[in-house]
Formats: C-alpha cells, sequence, structure tokens
C-alpha cells in the first residue's frame, strides 16, 4: 500500500514539474536582487545524501534561498530517483526559488547506460521512465544571471558566433542528438 501511494505522489510532482518547466524558454534570465545570495550546484548524479549536505550547509531552497541545480541530477549514484523528486518536489513548492538545467545526463541514453532507467524501473514503474525521459526534454538548456552570467552545463558551442538570441530559439522539447553537428 505505501509504495502506491508513494507512487500516486511522485506522479503527481513529476506532471506538475512538467507542466512548470514546459513554460519557461529555453534560456532562463534569473534577477538576484542585490545584497543577496544565489547557490548554484552541478553534478549530484543521485548522490542523495551529498544533496541533504548541500541543503545542510546553503539552507532549503525556497524564494529567499534560491538555488540552480545545472544538471546532472540522476544516473551513477544509487539514488537518482530520491534526488530528482526531491528537486521536482521543491520546484513546486517554490518556482522561482529552484532552476533546474538540462546536463547531458538527463537524456534516454544516458539514463540507459548508467544506471536511471533501471533504478526507475527498480523502484517505481518502467512508465515512469518514459514520463521522467519527457519532462528531462522540457528543462531549459542555459540560464543568465543578472544579464551577466551565463551557465550551461554542457559548455559552449563547437561553432563561433553563437549568441543568446540563438539559444533563445532551441526547440529543446527532444532528446538530444547523439554526436555533434
Amino acid at each position: 500500500m505505501r509504495h502506491a501511494l508513494l507512487m500516486k505522489y511522485a506522479y503527481q510532482i513529476v506532471l506538475q514539474t512538467r507542466e512548470m518547466l514546459r513554460a519557461l524558454p529555453s534560456l532562463v534570465d534569473v534577477s538576484i536582487a542585490e545584497g543577496k545570495h544565489f547557490t548554484v550546484c552541478g553534478d549530484v548524479h543521485g548522490q542523495f545524501y551529498d544533496l541533504l549536505n548541500i541543503f545542510e550547509l546553503n539552507g532549503l531552497p525556497s524564494e529567499d534561498n534560491p538555488y540552480l541545480f545545472n544538471g546532472d541530477f540522476v544516473d551513477k549514484g544509487s539514488f537518482s530517483l530520491e534526488v530528482i523528486l526531491t528537486l521536482f518536489a521543491f520546484k513546486c513548492m517554490f518556482p522561482s526559488g529552484i532552476h533546474l538545467a538540462r546536463g547531458n545526463h538527463e537524456s534516454k541514453n544516458m539514463n540507459k547506460i548508467y544506471g536511471f532507467e533501471g533504478e526507475v524501473k527498480s523502484k517505481m514503474s518502467e512508465a515512469f521512465i518514459e514520463l521522467f525521459a519527457e519532462v528531462f526534454c522540457c528543462l531549459p538548456l542555459a540560464h543568465v544571471l543578472n544579464g551577466k552570467v551565463f551557465i550551461v552545463h554542457g559548455g559552449l558551442f563547437c561553432v563561433y558566433g553563437v549568441k543568446l538570441t540563438d539559444i533563445r530559439k532551441i526547440d529543446r522539447f527532444c532528446e538530444p542528438p547523439e554526436e555533434d553537428s
């Protein structure tokens, strides 16, 4: 019975997060008030206890204590499901208190190779892996803090002349290409 209850609430969290992420642009502009802090984290990779340690050191995400998690939430660690559900739950509670960007591990291929797919199938169900894949495609690709700091998980483009306006136009609602173009 507890498993069915967990799945019900997990499903609601993931669906609500999907709707919130769909409404965001590919490049999100974030304003930080003068004198306020903003925490940027990357590559949690399913390390739930590391995530808890981050929150212990810096406080929980909220509108007054904003975070940006810059991709690679899942894979490699044994608690990827717990990490992603926690981040998504905070996104639902504090939409402007936590920002999420897509990393290279938020893709079907990486999830199959590095363990998230198997973990989700084991702890939840096969249907959840497809739902997560869909939500991962909704994650923004980059953020700009106060019009000055550009944050992207995967680095810069292999071609010259790419502008922020080009990133804003990217249709991110798909799986990333397997190789650079």
